[in-house]
């Protein structure tokens, strides 16, 4: 399963009915590793990647707007075993890197509640977020003072193992300006948790 958390910067263009937006920012993601495997592996650190997307703010009254997005988000997580050697006095690190990144094409479902002073809007936003694995890499890097890059591949997502599709829970926090011409620039944080497994460990390991 998949924690998320997303930094986006957005702009919205206005008129009588809707808004719509584009954002960019910056995913940081994480994968918890349960049962058989996860007592083996060692811990993951956190994954850093690209998200972007277009998305729709529809007023449904009294502050509350619905928000559906599509996106492009880089997820994923990182293996870091390492040793050290001890060399005379000095401890030479040694190890691996192993960084999975998984691209998916998202669509959340937000609902929004906003409050206003002026030019500015504070938010905040829950919702469902679904979202369809489109490719997949795993890259190995050794570790011997420097790093080193070893190799690089592409998962097969069709693997009995890999569930494609996920669906999670999301919330947020962020605030808007307004300008003049009635556009906005925003900043905002979400949270994503998925409900599905990225990979059927358990089941891989009985094979």
């Amino acid at each position: 399963m998949y924690l998320t958390g997303v930094l986006m910067i957005f702009i919205l263009n206005l008129n009588a009915q809707f808004s719509i937006g584009a954002k960019a920012g910056l995913a940081s993601s994480n994968m918890n590793i349960n049962g058989i495997i996860g007592d083996y592996l060692p811990g993951t650190s956190n994954f850093h990647g690209f998200t972007g997307g277009i998305f729709v703010e529809i007023p449904i009254g009294k502050g509350f707007y619905f928000n559906p997005e599509i996106n492009y988000t880089q997820k994923g997580s990182v293996f870091n075993p390492q040793t050290t050697i001890g060399i005379g006095n000095t401890d030479i690190p040694i190890g691996l890197r192993i960084t999975n990144q998984v691209n998916y094409f998202e669509a959340p479902m937000m609902v929004k509640y906003k409050l206003g002073a002026g030019r500015i809007n504070i938010y905040g936003e829950g919702g469902l977020n679904l979202a369809y694995a489109k490719s997949a890499t795993l890259k190995e890097q050794a570790i011997v003072l420097f790093d080193f890059n070893i190799a690089q591949q592409n998962i097969d997502l069709n693997n009995q193992f890999i569930n494609r599709f996920d669906a999670g829970a999301a919330i947020g926090v962020g605030g808007e300006y307004i300008f003049s011409t009635g556009n906005k620039l925003g900043i905002g944080l979400r949270n994503n948790q998925s409900f599905r497994d990225y990979v059927d460990f358990d089941a891989a390991a009985d094979v």
